[in-house]
């Protein structure tokens, strides 16, 4: 990631953070006296307790959450804990954001994965 932002210049703007993840309210802890961000990534990657906290670090009226991870139907991974159900993103986040893509589609070992965009509205 830092390579990918030097060679595009905002390496300079470039804030990573590593969290331990174990209950709500984990995730705005370890944020808190930051700053909103412009861009949230999630790869591959579902902790349901902390998921409902992502709009909210998200600068209002331009910030996006890029979320791509397992579906429901997939052999592995399996268990609610590890998986989404089709369309629960944007379920889960309508409230808060401008869906802007909640696509599906099946990745190389045939594994169903959510491709999705949201854009936090204004504040107001």
């Amino acid at each position: 990631l830092d390579a990918l932002a030097k060679r595009h210049s905002f390496a300079d703007r470039l804030v990573t953070r590593v969290v331990r993840l174990a209950v709500q309210g984990d995730l705005l802890r370890a944020v808190e006296g930051e700053d909103w961000f412009d861009v949230i990534l999630c790869a591959r990657f579902l902790h349901r307790a902390t998921l409902g906290e992502l709009p909210r670090l998200l600068r209002p009226g331009s910030g996006l959450l890029l979320y791509h991870t397992f579906l429901e139907g997939n052999a592995h991974p399996t268990g609610e804990e590890h998986v989404l159900r089709s369309g629960e993103l944007a379920a889960l986040f309508r409230g808060e954001c401008d869906i802007l893509r909640d696509d599906e589609g099946a990745i190389e070992d045939g594994r169903r994965l959510t491709f999705f965009v949201a854009r936090r509205r204004s504040i107001g």
